[in-house]
């Protein structure tokens, strides 16, 4: 096992800590939001809640194993727990959904600013793609696991823990599955992402005639690009990570690495709500009025 620097322990804590504490509340407005009222229960609104959802599941899930494990060691008893191999399942299910739904979002947005007749999907298609990837996900992370379990029944000599925490030391079964899917679907999602955003962006320069040109629609296109973007950028850092640590040799500072990317990586979970209250207008009114409840109740306790 490797040591964690102290300077390493005092940064990532707190980030780690505010992850669990700001996504769990923030997505959970966000989720509520869309069965509370049904006026928002739109293709936008409906990919953002389901989103938030996969984001909540990363900071009740995931993060909380991470957290324990970095703040202290001994907490690597989890490894003989059930949460070990469920930090697996719902880690690779929460950033799969996220990465699945970006390309679907940016389709959305398109169908949403282009003329009519370039239309792609309607609401019920959008529903059936998102069941559809639901599926896919939850089937992906748990071969994971079960490719996890097989390495342990044989004898693997990488701590449990590090699978747990999505440690990858050296190329084998597993991480070579987990690398070469997680790669692959960053790399198509941003892929196909990016290039239907800036298919919106040439056509909004064009002044054509047949761009929606409505502040609202042009501010939910402008969210949506920004969430997928600061997503990629809090997750890059932890991919390069789990490179460099396979390709050169894995030492104490990949380690301590490691810990820095996973803590700016879960926290785009905590980020994601933030940015849906600052950029779009319904979900700030959503987040005024839960703030304005919260003050009511503690001057009721006072």
């Amino acid at each position: 096992m490797y040591e964690q620097y102290l300077a390493v322990t005092a940064l990532v804590s707190p980030v780690y800590m505010l992850a669990i504490v700001v996504g769990t509340v923030a997505n959970l407005v966000i989720i509520h939001s869309y069965f509370a009222d049904i006026s928002i229960r739109k293709p936008f609104n409906f990919l953002i809640t389901n989103l938030a959802v996969a984001d909540f599941i990363l900071c009740v899930l995931f993060t909380p194993l991470l957290f324990s494990y970095r703040v202290n060691a001994r907490a690597a008893a989890i490894a003989i727990s059930p949460f070990c191999e469920a930090s697996i399942f719902f880690s690779m299910l929460s950033i799969s959904l996220m990465y699945a739904i970006f390309p679907l979002l940016a389709v959305q947005r398109r169908d949403a600013m282009l003329p009519p007749q370039s239309s792609f999907l309607n609401f019920a298609q959008i529903k059936g793609l998102v069941g559809v990837f639901w599926v896919v996900c939850v089937i992906v992370s748990v071969v994971l696991v079960a490719v996890a379990w097989s390495m342990f029944l044989a004898g693997d000599r990488t701590p449990k823990i590090f699978r747990c925490l999505l440690i990858n030391q050296v190329f084998d079964t597993y991480s070579i599955y987990f690398l070469a899917y997680s790669a692959s679907l960053y790399g198509i999602s941003l892929v196909v992402t990016f290039s239907v955003y800036c298919q919106i962006y040439r056509a909004l320069k064009s002044n054509d005639s047949g761009v929606n040109l409505s502040s609202e629609e042009r501010q939910a296109t402008k969210l949506g690009l920004i969430v997928a973007l600061v997503y990629t950028l809090c997750w890059t850092p932890f991919l390069f990570v789990q490179l460099a640590g396979l390709f050169g040799t894995y030492s104490e500072l990949h380690f301590n690495l490691h810990a820095c990317a996973s803590a700016i990586g879960v926290s785009g979970s905590a980020v994601n709500p933030i940015l849906y209250g600052v950029i779009d207008p319904y979900y700030r009114a959503r987040f005024s009025a839960f703030f304005t409840a919260i003050k009511r109740i503690c001057k009721v306790k006072q």
